[in-house]
């Protein structure tokens, strides 16, 4: 019996592995990032962030908002978030910056340059085998002790 809820379990985790690739696969196909550059008009630190430092010092989570050029003239204004140094955040404030918009909505874009497929598979795949190792070790455990 403790066989077969081991292997139940593990399944599990594979298919959420599976199901988590495919995702990001059909994300990543579905967006295609233009560049083109912002001019940073607020930055604001996300009330939930938690500091740690990184490479450049502290790093937190950062709400900005910039209004947006891209190549064919337009304009839009709207909101990106990320993990940014504190340092590198107060230098962008009223600076224009290189950013990567969706073409379908401009107002929507990010900071930093956009993973490519792999990069995004990796991101996310090796916390998911993580876990899966570790509750397959702790079910082999289960499974083992008298």
């Amino acid at each position: 019996m403790k066989f077969y809820i081991a292997a139940l379990a593990v399944a599990v985790i594979l298919i959420f592995v599976r199901t988590a690739r495919n995702g990001l696969r059909v994300e990543e196909q579905q967006r295609d990032w233009v560049e083109g550059w912002a001019e940073v008009l607020k930055i604001e630190e996300l009330p939930t962030s938690p500091n740690w430092i990184g490479e450049g010092g502290m790093v937190g989570l950062f709400a900005v908002r910039a209004r947006l050029r891209t190549r064919d003239g337009r304009e839009a204004i709207g909101w990106a978030d990320g993990e940014f140094s504190h340092r590198i955040a107060k230098a962008w404030l009223g600076h224009t910056v290189q950013a990567w918009h969706d073409p379908q909505d401009p107002s929507r874009f990010r900071l930093r340059p956009p993973q490519s497929a792999s990069q995004a598979r990796q991101g996310i795949v090796i916390p998911f085998l993580i876990v899966a190792f570790a509750v397959g070790f702790v079910i082999t455990v289960i499974t083992l002790v008298p």
